[in-house]
């Protein structure tokens, strides 16, 4: 144990050491760390085991995993010093011997860069909701110097769609327009790994495991192409004038992306899914006049139609909203009843106007949000989700906010945060080096992305993250992903899981 320690510490100082005459983007080293998510998608309980090689996570001897339950099984860290690689075997059965499976997880602690191999898997089992090996590589720190700590999923009894039957059967490629909720690591990739921070959150998605669109790309049996220009904090409208935001990335930078994006018009046979709104309307002020709400619906719903038009796909989806006033954030700004009404404002024009297109289609998120809420038990048995009805509105994020209009107003604040790390200032004072500045005018403030940007840089969160709905103030958990994802492809494409 002593000589671990001594070990880890050498590395730590040697790495900065390094960087006294290496820019910190141009040498990654560190200890490869990772976590692990374990998912049962069986109808039976499973029993997991896990041998950690001489990687520094836990092992486990026939721990019990409940049908339709998942657990984090905390940091497995490859902590060797220079280019080595750790074995992590991780198997499960059932009680009665017809489910079970095997996989090899190896952990390579590189120089410049950490790799992860899932291979050699046998027996029902899947690794990021596909099948066969999968391969993962990424740097240790962000130009901030804070860890990046990858998560990757491992699913007993994964279940596959096959699309012959399906709207999707003659699709050959797939369009994505939206936010964080959609975002599966753009927002990540323009901040160099600042926001959303890995962990709490899941390789760049906001939430904590893969979100909705990942599990159509994986779960499909036909591999169709996707190209995913969501950002998180993306607005419909450029500064809305009833909020105080300053934005880079709009709904229209995103048709400026997928405009002069080569590989995207490769067909015409494409399906383009809008999901976009809620930042133009989750900041709206406690005291903003009621009459003024479908003016401000009718602004955005406007852009996203006008989007829709320009795309022009042969099969277009319009997912609408929940009812954002029961965000945890809506609940901290005191704007319940006003982002009620404004939700179900946006939804009622999408609607309308999807409902005289013969390509168009809109998908009432907002009733699976309803049962949700009011009939938990029912959602449950519905989605194989196992929410707490006494947690719907809560956030799994137990920090506490702080006070809204602190947070709300300074850009420095948040800046602070994402540069609060002990690592950084130690290298700042050992050799005068910094890292990359972070441009502020880059990053979105957003609900979304300040709910991101509290839950990763003042993190206590729960430990039970499968009785929740919201992860941090904003977004949905693993679970409730997994359910719009289901709800979305049975009644809206047809495929039957």
């Amino acid at each position: 144990m002593e000589n671990s320690l001594l070990i880890s510490n050498f590395k730590q100082w040697l790495f900065l050491i390094l960087l006294s005459s290496i820019s910190i983007n141009s040498i990654c080293y560190s200890n490869a760390r990772s976590e692990i998510i374990i998912e049962n998608n069986c109808s039976v309980p499973i029993f997991l085991n896990v041998a950690p090689g001489n990687s520094t996570g836990k092992k486990i001897d026939n721990q019990k995993l409940l049908a339709n339950e998942y657990i984090n099984l905390g940091q497995y860290t490859n902590d060797k010093i220079f280019n080595s690689t750790s074995i992590i075997n991780i198997n499960y059965y059932s009680e009665n011997l017809h489910n079970n499976g095997s996989i090899q997880f190896s952990l390579k602690n590189g120089w410049k860069s950490n790799k992860a191999y899932f291979n050699n898997l046998v027996g029902d089992i899947a690794i990021e909701h596909q099948k066969g090996d999968y391969k993962y590589k990424w740097h240790s720190y962000t130009t901030t110097l804070k860890y990046r700590i990858p998560i990757f999923t491992i699913s007993a009894c994964p279940k596959y769609a096959n699309i012959d039957d399906s709207k999707l059967k003659n699709i050959e490629r797939i369009l994505i327009f939206g936010d964080s909720l959609s975002d599966t690591g753009n927002l990540y990739k323009y901040t160099n790994g600042i926001i959303p921070r890995s962990i709490p959150y899941y390789r760049g998605m906001f939430s904590n495991g893969s979100i909705w669109i990942t599990m159509l790309n994986g779960l499909l049996e036909n591999k169709i192409p996707i190209s995913n220009y969501a950002v998180g904090g993306a607005t419909a409208v450029f500064e809305p004038s009833w909020t105080d935001l300053g934005l880079p990335y709009t709904l229209g930078t995103e048709l400026r992306a997928y405009a002069i994006d080569n590989g995207a018009h490769d067909t015409d046979k494409n399906l383009a899914i809008f999901f976009i709104g809620a930042n133009d309307y989750l900041t709206i002020d406690a005291d903003q006049d009621p009459t003024s709400l479908h003016i401000i619906a009718s602004e955005v719903t406007d852009k996203i139609i006008a989007a829709v038009n320009k795309v022009n796909a042969q099969m277009t989806l319009i997912i609408g909203l929940p009812n954002l006033g029961l965000t945890p954030e809506s609940k901290e700004i005191g704007n319940q009843n006003l982002l009620r009404e404004v939700s179900l404002l946006h939804n009622e024009l999408l609607k309308q106007f999807a409902e005289n297109q013969t390509n168009i289609e809109f998908v009432d998120i907002n009733r699976i949000f309803e049962i949700l809420i009011n009939d938990t038990d029912n959602f449950n048995k519905e989605f194989q989700t196992s929410i707490d009805p006494n947690k719907t509105t809560e956030s799994c994020w137990r920090g506490g906010y702080f006070a809204y209009e602190h947070t709300n107003q300074s850009k420095h604040f948040y800046k602070g945060l994402l540069t609060s790390n002990p690592k950084l200032k130690v290298l700042q004072n050992f050799n005068n080096i910094t890292s990359r500045k972070i441009d502020m005018g880059k990053i979105p403030l957003t609900p979304d992305i300040t709910a991101a940007i509290l839950a990763a840089e003042t993190v206590t969160l729960c430990k039970n993250p499968q009785e929740f709905v919201f992860w941090d103030g904003v977004h949905p958990t693993y679970q409730v992903h997994k359910a719009l994802f289901k709800y979305i492809a049975k009644e809206y494409l047809g495929i039957k899981l």
